[in-house]
């Protein structure tokens, strides 16, 4: 069974989860990593810099969008504890996130520095959802 009546305020606050966690993660933790792995140029760095609210507007959306799935999906499997929202998002993160995520490394030169750095955000972010899901 599916979600009959969304849960507004619990996908909103997965957007800020996400919003959270990325300040945390990027501009607190991993910062100098994250730039030298990024191997920006100072032209490169500035056009994100300009893009900034863009970015965190649109990957906002995208969390909103992830939390309803999410949201869905423990409604359909009849997941209502914390534990067991928490062994979803996990199995959800290893068999979509970290393997999509490899693509990067494989295909794009991308480091496995850089890989550990998102791919841990990601997991961050959905762990944090899935708590936010099951308690509101």
């Amino acid at each position: 069974m599916f979600l009959t009546k969304i849960p507004f305020l619990a996908i909103f606050l997965c957007g800020v989860v996400n919003l959270f966690m990325g300040f945390l993660w990027y501009n607190l933790l991993f910062l100098k990593p994250w730039k030298d792995e990024m191997k920006w140029t100072k032209k490169e760095e500035e056009a994100a810099q300009k893009k900034a609210i863009q970015s965190m507007v649109l990957s906002f959306i995208g969390s909103l969008i992830m939390g309803f799935i999410l949201a869905n999906l423990f409604a359909g499997l009849g997941i209502i504890s914390i534990p067991k929202a928490l062994l979803a998002a996990l199995l959800i993160w290893i068999g979509f996130e970290a393997i999509s995520r490899l693509n990067a490394v494989l295909f794009e030169r991308a480091s496995w520095k850089l890989y550990w750095i998102d791919a841990t955000f990601d997991l961050a972010v959905i762990l944090g959802m899935a708590v936010v899901i099951i308690l509101i």
